[in-house]
Order: C-alpha cells, then sequence, then structure tokens
C-alpha cells in the first residue's frame, strides 16, 4: 500500500524548509531517539572512525577544538529550525558558525543533527564538500566552524528566476556551460560521499537540493548539511553500478527533489540521489523549479505513482535531455551511477566548447 500525501507531515525542522520551497518538503527522518550509533543501518556499532562529540578521544589526540572567544566579529546571518549561523573571523579568515538554539539545548533530535553533520565533515576532506574547520561548545551547546560561502545554489538560482539579488551581469552568468560545471562539481561530490568518504560504506545525503549546496567566494560548489545522513555497509562483491536497496525512512528530504521510491517508503539506495541530481540539474538548465504550481496532493498522484517528469526543451542538446530521462528513470536500476553521471557531464561540456571553438573560427 501507497502513503498518502497527508503521511507527509512536518518536523520543526521540515517546517522551515517548508516555507522555502513552497510547502513541498517531507517528514525528517531523525526520530529523537537516533544516535551515531544508528549510522549504519543493519549494523549495533558505530564505525572505528566516528565518535560523538561527548565521547570524544584525550585531548591530546584531539585537532579542530574551538573556544568561542577565538571567534571574532561575529553577527547574526541566518537560522533555521534547529540552529542559527553566524559569520565570524577566525585567525583573520572568515568563517560561518553553526549553533544549536537555546531553546533545543535539551532537544535529542536537534543535537543528534548537529553532531552527526561535525561527525560526518570531520572525517571528509574533498574539494566539492563543506570544509569543517572545528567545533566546541557555547553555553552548553555545540557549535560547528566552517568555511564561509558565498551564498546558495538557491540564492543563485533565484536571482535567474526573479530578478532578485544579483545584477543582472551576475544572473546572466547561469548560461548552459555553467549550470553544467556546478552539476559536473556536484556530481564529482557524489561519487566522493556514494563511494570513497567511507571505505566499506556508501553516505547518502538524504537530501540533495539547491539550499544543501553550497557556493564559495571562488565559485566552487560544495555539498553541505549532512544532518539527515546515512551510512549503509557496503559489500566487497557489489556491483559499482548498484547494491541491494535498503530499508529506510521513507520520505526523508524535500518533496521537489524527492525520488519515486522515497516518497513512496520503498527501499532505496544511490540512485534515488541520481534521481535528485536530475531535478536540480533540470532547475539550472531550464530557469524555473521542477513541478512549479503543483501542490503536495498533485505532486504525489501525478509524480510519485504516475511517472509525470518535466517538459524538456527542444533547444537543449540531445545528450542533455537523454541525460536528465535516464537519471529521473523511474526504474531505479535504469539510472546510472554517479561515475557515468559525472563522465557523461564531462562529454557535455566537452562538446559545448568544441562547438564554441567553432563558432569562433
Amino acid at each position: 500500500m501507497h502513503a498518502t500525501p497527508a503521511t507527509l507531515s512536518a518536523s520543526p525542522r521540515e517546517e522551515t524548509a517548508q516555507q522555502q520551497d513552497c510547502g513541498l518538503t517531507s517528514t525528517c527522518s531523525l526520530a529523537p531517539y537516533e544516535t551515531l550509533d544508528h549510522l549504519c543501518a543493519h549494523e549495533r556499532s558505530t564505525p572505528s572512525y566516528l565518535h560523538p562529540l561527548d565521547e570524544r578521544p584525550p585531548k591530546k589526540q584531539r585537532a579542530g577544538l574551538i573556544a568561542w572567544k577565538d571567534l571574532k566579529n561575529t553577527r547574526y546571518i541566518s537560522e533555521g529550525a534547529f540552529c542559527s549561523v553566524h559569520g565570524a573571523q577566525l585567525e583573520g579568515k572568515l568563517v560561518a558558525v553553526k549553533h544549536l538554539k537555546a531553546e533545543h539545548e535539551c532537544d535529542e533530535a536537534a543535537i543528534t543533527d548537529i553532531e552527526l553533520e561535525a561527525e560526518l565533515l570531520k572525517h571528509m576532506s574533498h574539494h566539492h564538500v563543506l570544509k569543517m574547520i572545528g567545533h566546541g561548545r557555547h553555553l552548553h551547546r555545540p557549535f560547528i566552524v566552517v568555511e564561509r560561502l558565498q551564498c546558495s545554489l538557491s540564492d543563485k538560482l533565484k536571482s535567474t528566476q526573479s530578478g532578485g539579488f544579483f545584477s543582472q551581469t551576475e544572473r546572466a552568468q547561469l548560461s548552459l556551460p555553467v549550470s553544467l560545471d556546478y552539476a559536473k562539481q556536484l556530481a564529482n561530490a557524489m561519487v566522493y560521499i556514494h563511494h570513497d568518504a567511507f571505505p566499506g560504506h556508501h553516505l547518502l545525503h538524504r537530501d540533495l537540493k539547491p539550499d544543501n549546496i553550497g557556493i564559495t567566494y571562488d565559485g566552487r560548489l560544495v555539498l553541505i548539511d549532512f544532518g539527515l545522513s546515512k551510512l549503509i555497509p557496503s559489500s566487497p562483491t557489489e556491483d559499482i553500478d548498484d547494491f541491494c536497496p535498503v530499508d529506510m525512512t521513507g520520505k526523508t528530504g524535500s518533496a521537489r527533489y524527492m525520488a519515486p521510491e522515497v516518497a513512496l517508503s520503498k527501499p532505496y539506495n544511490t540512485k534515488a540521489e541520481v534521481h535528485s541530481f536530475s531535478m536540480i540539474l533540470y532547475e539550472m538548465v531550464a530557469h524555473q523549479k521542477p513541478f512549479g504550481g503543483m501542490d503536495l496532493d498533485t505532486l504525489f498522484s501525478e509524480v510519485f505513482i504516475s511517472g509525470a517528469r518535466p517538459p524538456l526543451s527542444w533547444k537543449w542538446p540531445t545528450e542533455l535531455r537523454l541525460l536528465l530521462k535516464d537519471c529521473w528513470h523511474r526504474e531505479p536500476t535504469r539510472r546510472p551511477n554517479f561515475h557515468t553521471v559525472l563522465s557523461r557531464v564531462e562529454d557535455l561540456l566537452e562538446a559545448l566548447s568544441e562547438r564554441c571553438s567553432t563558432l569562433d573560427k
């Protein structure tokens, strides 16, 4: 039996996201009792490289501990359901500080959210994953310090769609080559978290959307917000192209970008995030949100059940249209993995470059 749209109720964190996503955001999957020991599906213990912040190794072995007093010129930037974000300077460098709100000091779900993100970021190092600089506690509440971003991909897309904050010059930069370059960087990040970040495991982000993709001041795209992520053990004998779908909390993420199997509470794997990628790529090249104007009931019946997909422009390169169709295929096993996605996006960029070079001659 399929879940119904009514079951897509929102947690406090998701309610904030709903306001940013026209109400098309579903339930947060982190139950209050869930801890870092539950990161790996079907495992009782946490991998040895993950330690909850309250169970740190001895002080002499710690790295990245930061005292709040060392953060200078802190100023409020924004806030979500659980955390506030401040800009600051640390040793002369601009940073961002994500700090648990006072009203959530005893909220286990909120604490889990920020601790999970800290633990994952602490053990990842990749050009297209948000860099964590350190962490600590202030007023008995955890905070993490990360690299400062210029904006989110969502900010860029809003400026393209509605005029918004950016100048006309900056809006014009979201051309097809720029969009494909962002797609290349995102696919690169997804290859890393799915296959390389944690040996013996696949890391699923589980909330892939423009709001959770940052852009640095030098134009580098980085994956952010790992609070809903899940580590899944891999098998030495599994095919890199696929692995057995795993039962996880359904309806996790933002509905507009959600794979049908997730919305319908079916077992899923990394291919669900290939679907999410396709919706982000579509939004970048079409300059409009996928399924714009649909309410949640319509989205559920027409997209998740009946298989409707966004319209494709005949003006786009054939290979781009084929890539989108493959990535949002209704059957997860028919979708390419991110190694293949990355290769195809690189081929698209190369073809565009060659075409431009020919026209310039």
